[in-house]
């Protein structure tokens, strides 16, 4: 955002009008660059994994490619895309090259680098908008685990079902072990409970939540991926980027694939998801609580 530009301040009452507002704003004007995809329902061991297939990706490819070397999206960031500021450190944006209706990124106003650990003051900016949006948060952690961009920023979007559920892998996941069933690699969930605290409460119980589950996987200092909603968090650390020449961010994890071809998406179904995923996890599920 230029110097000079309008700020404003979210809250419980103010996220979801100047969502609504700022959404109509950016569509009218261009700055939004919708990903159109075709999903495809792929079932394994009780989750129904949605793999959405892009159908036109070289609007995306051009833009990108025209950018110098090491551009940050964030620093300055377009003004059209600004949504509201999420607490002192943090605005809120829509993601220009969005799959998903409504994508939101919560970016630090100064640089901070994505391999940093997430704190107190992101998880407040985070419950700043879960105030409005019950939806499904993550964070990709270094290149390895799928971050396309190097400035520190959370995402949100809204639920991805099916039905009310925020993510597909919300029938599996156990709160007593901390651990999703059928996933036989190195992760670890825990419960929240940051409904009806305020957002600097919230923080503070996520943050501590969040430096549990690293010590558990073992995933501080190396690339991971985490999902969070409301009701639970979950960490799974990172190997590679890549299951063949599939891209793997946080959102696999969820339920949630993007493949950008047709042979991306056979690869899957002949594979499973299951399988693609833990091609780029530490090997080795972690022991039962």
């Amino acid at each position: 955002m230029a110097a000079g530009d309008s700020r404003w301040s979210l809250d419980a009452t103010t996220l979801l009008p100047k969502l609504r507002e700022r959404a109509e704003h950016a569509v009218r004007c261009g700055a939004l660059e919708p990903i159109a995809t075709a999903c495809e329902v792929v079932p394994e061991s009780g989750i129904e994994f949605q793999v959405r297939q892009a159908t036109n990706l070289v609007r995306k490819q051009t833009i990108v490619r025209q950018r110098p070397p090491n551009f940050d999206p964030f620093l300055p960031y377009e003004s059209d895309l600004y949504v509201g500021d999420a607490g002192p450190a943090h605005a809120v944006l829509f993601n220009k090259f969005n799959v998903l209706d409504d994508h939101l990124l919560i970016v630090t106003r100064e640089f901070e680098h994505q391999d940093r650990p997430l704190n107190a003051g992101d998880f407040a900016a985070l419950a700043t908008c879960w105030e409005a949006l019950d939806g499904l948060a993550f964070y990709n952690c270094g290149v390895i685990s799928g971050a396309s961009q190097r400035h520190k920023h959370l995402q949100l979007v809204p639920g991805l079902g099916p039905g009310t559920k925020r993510a597909p892998i919300e029938d599996v996941l156990d709160m007593d072990t901390g651990r999703a069933e059928g996933f036989a690699f190195q992760h670890a969930v825990a419960g929240l409970s940051v409904a009806d605290v305020s957002a600097i409460d919230a923080g503070r119980e996520m943050a501590a939540v969040y430096d549990s589950l690293m010590a558990a996987t073992l995933a501080t200092g190396g690339a991971y991926n985490l999902l969070a909603t409301k009701d639970w968090m979950m960490v799974v650390p990172r190997a590679e980027e890549h299951s063949g020449r599939t891209s793997i961010n946080a959102l696999g994890f969820a339920g949630s694939l993007f493949v950008r071809d047709v042979s991306e998406l056979e690869e899957i179904r002949r594979r499973g998801p299951l399988e693609t995923l833990a091609d780029v996890t530490r090997a080795g599920a972690l022991p039962r609580r």
